[in-house]
């Protein structure tokens, strides 16, 4: 299951229940604006959410192979 919101600074949030797999396949899936500025956490909260700056996250997404 995954949530995205609004934060604060406008940032999108994904709050997400799941494997990482999965996550990995549902952000590879959004558009690289989307995924600007977006912010990743997890149910248990025990990380903090990480931002990934300008197209970091792109660039690791897109390093995934594809099965």
């Amino acid at each position: 299951m995954a949530v995205a919101g609004q934060t604060d600074d406008q940032s999108t949030e994904l709050l997400f229940e799941g494997s990482l797999l999965t996550l990995a396949k549902k952000v590879q899936a959004m558009k690289r604006p989307e995924r600007r500025g977006l912010r990743l956490s997890l149910p248990d909260r025990h990380v903090r959410p990480h931002t990934f700056q300008d197209d970091a996250l792109s660039a690791l997404i897109d390093g995934l192979p594809r099965l």
